[in-house]
C-alpha cells in the first residue's frame, strides 16, 4: 500500500520530475479521469494534454478550471464517439500528426452494463468496447508514438488483480453476456492483453489498476437506467434510496483521493517498464514486481494485487495469446465492415 501522504509528497514535485509531458486521456470529462487529470494538470510544468470526450461544449468549463489550475498547460479537446474503433483510429490519427511523441496513455471510460449488451454499428458490444477493445485499439495504434517516449506509460483503469474468470470460447460473450460475466471478462482480457504486450514493448510500462469503491456517478447512472420489469422497478427504487448513498457514505474512496492515486500510479517510478526495470530505474526494489515484466497490476491504495498463480496457468495454457489473437480478428472484422459501402 501507498500511503497518501506519499501520493501527495509525490503529485507536488511532479512539475520538476516531469517536465513537457505529452498525454491522451479518455475518460476524462467526468469522474477518476476528470480527477485525475485535474491533479496532473495542477502538478505538472508545461504538460501537453488530449482530452478525448462526446462535446466540446460540455467540456468548455472543465478547460477553463484546468487552464486556471496552470495557464502553461496545453489543454486541447478532441470530439469523438469512442465506443467506434473507427473514431478511436480517427483520435490516434490526429495525435500522430500533432505529436512526435506520447509519455502517458490514460484510458478510464466505461459503465456498468445493467441491461445486457448495446452493439454499435461496427458490431461491438458498447460496453465492451468502451472497456477493453477501445482501449486496445488506442495502445496498438498508439505504439509508436509511446516508444518514442523516455518512459512511456499506459494507464487503464478498470479492475486490475480482480482476474477471475475468462470465457475462452466466448470471448464476446455472445452466448454468455451478463453485468457481472461481463465485469469480470473484460477485466481478465485487458490483463492478458497487456501481458502479451509487454515483451513486445519492453520499454513501455503498462498499469492495470482497480479503483474499487469511488464516490463517482457510475453506480447512480446503472441504477438510473431504465431496468426491465418489477424487478427493475424494485432494483432502481432500493438502489437510489439505500445502495447509492451507503456505498458513497460508508464504502467509496473520494473521487478526489481516487484522482490523487492514479495521477500517482500515472507517473510515479515506483512502477516502470521492463526494461527500466532491469537497467535499475526502479525507485526501490520491489521483489513481487521481478515477475511481473512491466505489467502492475494495482488496487485502490496502489497495493500491487495479482493473483500470479491464476495468471501463471492461463498463461501456460496459452489464453495471453489466445486473447490477442481473438482481439486482432475483432480489428479487422470492424475493418472490413467499416469498408462495406453503407446503405441509405
Amino acid at each position: 500500500m501507498v500511503a497518501i501522504h506519499q501520493v501527495r509528497e509525490h503529485n507536488a514535485a511532479l512539475g520538476a520530475e516531469t517536465p513537457g509531458l505529452v498525454a491522451l486521456f479518455t475518460g476524462a470529462t467526468r469522474g477518476i479521469g476528470a480527477a485525475t487529470l485535474h491533479q496532473l494538470v495542477r502538478g505538472l510544468n508545461t504538460p501537453t494534454i488530449y482530452a478525448v470526450g462526446r462535446s466540446a461544449t460540455q467540456f468548455a468549463d472543465q478547460r477553463a478550471e484546468l487552464q486556471s489550475l496552470n495557464p502553461r498547460a496545453q489543454i486541447k479537446f478532441i470530439a469523438a464517439n469512442i465506443a467506434l474503433l473507427r473514431e478511436v483510429d480517427r483520435v490516434c490519427q490526429l495525435v500522430a500528426e500533432a505529436e512526435e511523441r506520447l509519455d502517458l496513455l490514460f484510458m478510464s471510460p466505461g459503465f456498468i452494463p445493467v441491461n445486457g449488451p448495446d452493439y454499435t454499428d461496427e458490431g461491438i458490444d458498447k460496453c465492451m468496447s468502451l472497456s477493453y477493445y477501445g482501449r486496445i485499439r488506442f495502445v496498438s495504434k498508439l505504439v509508436p508514438l509511446l516508444t518514442r517516449s523516455r518512459n512511456p506509460r499506459v494507464l487503464s483503469v478498470l479492475a486490475g488483480g480482480a482476474e477471475r474468470h475468462l470465457e475462452v470460447n466466448d470471448m464476446e460473450l455472445g452466448k454468455s453476456y451478463s453485468m457481472l460475466n461481463a465485469i469480470d471478462h473484460m477485466t481478465s482480457l485487458q490483463t492478458l492483453a497487456f501481458i502479451h504486450m509487454a515483451p513486445r514493448y519492453p520499454r513501455i510500462c503498462f498499469v492495470h489498476a482497480h479503483p474499487g469503491f469511488v464516490a463517482t456517478d457510475i453506480l447512480s447512472d446503472a441504477f438510473a437506467t431504465r431496468w426491465s420489469g418489477v424487478f427493475g422497478l424494485i432494483a432502481r427504487f432500493f438502489g437510489w434510496l439505500f445502495i447509492v448513498p451507503f456505498v458513497k457514505t460508508f464504502l467509496a474512496m473520494s473521487v478526489e483521493e481516487s484522482g490523487e492515486r492514479q495521477a500517482f500510479h500515472a507517473t510515479s517510478r515506483r512502477y516502470v517498464s521492463a526494461v527500466a526495470r532491469n537497467t535499475g530505474g526502479l525507485e526501490q526494489r520491489h521483489p513481487e514486481l521481478e515477475s511481473a515484466n512491466g505489467v502492475y497490476l494495482l488496487g485502490p491504495k496502489g497495493e500491487l494485487k495479482a493473483n500470479w498463480r491464476l495468471l501463471q496457468r492461463w498463461i501456460g495454457q496459452g489464453y495471453a495469446d489466445k486473447v490477442w489473437d481473438h482481439t486482432m480478428a475483432v480489428f479487422e472484422n470492424v475493418e472490413l465492415r467499416n469498408r462495406e459501402p453503407k446503405s441509405f
